[in-house]
């Protein structure tokens, strides 16, 4: 890891989601980032969890591959999982949000990202949550 470069990414559900499938929403440099990186690249559990869950609902059948092999995903292109801490907890409860754009798991990707620190790769306006490092995924 070089020093300009930071201490890791966190990817959210749906970055990762248009990396796997190679989604051309994905801006193409934030994809060489995420290949290239010295830097560890993790997944959120938050986000295993809520791809499982949507996944089973039937509301996501295009993420089949990534539920069903995601050790061999995360073996492939090194992806580090990141469990919920329980500082990571109590930072997303406090997160408030208008009820509108309320969002239980964005905001725990968030506060793991912040207490990790890490950079978030998203595909959100972050700009509400304070001191959180961000990077817009979107080409």
């Amino acid at each position: 890891m070089n020093a300009t470069e930071p201490r890791g990414y966190l990817l959210d559900t749906v970055v990762l989601v248009w990396f796997i499938n190679n989604d051309p929403r994905l801006d193409p440099s934030v994809a060489r980032l995420i290949q290239n990186t010295d830097a560890p690249v993790c997944v959120s559990a938050a986000s295993v969890y809520e791809l499982s869950y949507k996944y089973s609902k039937g509301l996501l059948p295009e993420v089949e591959p990534l539920v069903q092999r995601f050790k061999q995903v995360k073996f492939v292109y090194q992806f580090r999982e990141l469990d919920i801490s329980s500082a990571a907890a109590r930072l997303a409860a406090t997160f408030e949000r208008d009820s509108e754009i309320s969002d239980p798991l964005r905001n725990m990707i968030a506060a793991q990202a912040m207490t990790e620190g890490l950079v978030l790769i998203t595909t959100d306006d972050c700009e509400d949550l304070m001191g959180l490092e961000y990077l817009i995924a979107t080409a």
